[in-house]
């Protein structure tokens, strides 16, 4: 774990598919990635997820991933077996592990020891009764993202499943996602998160009321949850999303090795960057959020340069002002983009500067975006490439 860390929350099976096909990208951008019961079910079987059982393992070992859920989840296979949705059905390799390791962390008094743990017992169910006993108006409010044409954006997936809207009745629909939304911010809250992965638009009844219950049922005095105000900027979807597609164009190079990168000095880099937007965007609202995250990413592989140093004084016959003239003019890559001849003159530079006796010294900008699209560190054609898929 780095010194700051970014603790993410992920409810990750509420968001089906897209949740599972996201997974290697929330577990390189967070520290540690938080999840609340997570479905071996999907990690075995899902064709979009990248990460598999025995990395998955090593990563909650490792205290990359940390895993928690209700007692049922985590102890009782019978109960997820019994459970109508299919990803629930227990998996004795996986949650025979996770079990295992829940079981031997279990007298660890501070939470965020712990690899996999229990949370208390829900109290959404009885939250959302006196809720709606108390505001008979919300009805009314969640009517709106259930009929709205974006009801999908509105809800998540999970919850809007949950709620079966068509085969009961408004009331209880809405009673069902009041549940979930205070199930949400109590889990929120009880591990302690930075931030939290929620897919709902923030305009959504759904949002404002899991932020209200954070808000609400939140000990004020607890350590490592954010303010309110801090929560509701973090969780918005579009955020999330972008975030996901910036790793997700940097993988245009080539699949990432996960493993790899969660071992390179770039993991903690890529934290430190996202800490900054998300702690950046806190503050401010761009017009173009997608052309801001990739603006500012571009700014980055922009920052670093390849100044070439002395290797050899005595095979330097040229003046000192004009051999770094010249090592300049060929490691730059506005001449490269310029001449089109990208990687020849790449080779070529590299020789006459051996030559010369000079070598480039080592690259002085961010080495993260290259070693999560490259596993490897950055040179000139790496960020001639890379600049490219952000030229906005």
């Amino acid at each position: 774990m780095t010194t700051d860390g970014w603790r993410t929350f992920c409810h990750v099976s509420e968001y089906d598919e897209w949740g599972y096909r996201n997974l290697h990208r929330m577990i390189a951008g967070s520290d540690p990635l938080v999840l609340w019961a997570p479905s071996s079910q999907l990690l075995l079987h899902s064709p979009a997820c990248r990460v598999g059982p025995d990395e998955f393992l090593e990563y909650v070992e490792r205290g990359c991933v940390q895993v928690v859920a209700r007692e049922d989840w985590i102890e009782k296979p019978r109960r997820r077996n019994a459970h109508p949705w299919d990803g629930a059905a227990w998996d004795q390799g996986i949650d025979g592990t996770l079990r295992a390791m829940c079981r031997e962390d279990a007298n660890e008094k501070d939470l965020l020891k712990r690899r996999v743990a229990i949370a208390p017992e829900a109290t959404g169910p009885e939250a959302a009764k006196r809720h709606l006993a108390d505001h008979p108006e919300t009805v009314e409010e969640l009517r709106a993202d259930l009929e709205s044409a974006a009801r999908d954006d509105r809800i998540p997936p999970g919850t809007l499943q949950a709620a079966r809207p068509g085969e009961r009745s408004l009331e209880e629909a809405v009673e069902a996602i009041l549940k979930d939304a205070f199930n949400h911010a109590e889990a929120i809250a009880y591990t302690r998160s930075e931030s939290a992965i929620l897919l709902a638009a923030q305009e959504s009844a759904f949002l404002r009321y899991l932020i209200g219950a954070y808000a609400r049922d939140r000990d004020p005095g607890a350590p490592g949850g954010p303010p309110t105000a801090q929560l509701r900027a973090y969780t918005n979807k579009e955020i999330n999303e972008v975030l996901f597609e910036l790793l997700e164009r940097l993988e245009r190079e080539g699949p990432v090795d996960l493993p790899r990168f969660m071992r390179s000095t770039g993991r903690e880099a890529l934290i430190e960057w996202t800490r900054g937007v998300a702690h950046r965007l806190h503050y401010e609202q761009p017009e173009d959020l997608r052309a801001e995250l990739s603006d500012e990413l571009r700014k980055t592989l922009e920052a670093g340069e390849f100044p070439p140093v002395l290797n050899n004084p005595t095979k330097l016959t040229l003046t000192g002002g004009l051999a770094t003239g010249i090592a300049e003019a060929f490691t730059s890559p506005s001449l490269i983009g310029l001449t089109g001849l990208a990687f020849g003159v790449v080779e070529a530079a590299e020789w006459t500067l051996k030559q010369m006796g000079l070598k480039k010294r080592e690259y002085t900008g961010d080495q993260w975006p290259f070693q999560y699209a490259y596993a490897s560190g950055a040179s000139i054609r790496k960020q001639k490439a890379l600049l490219e898929l952000f030229d906005v």
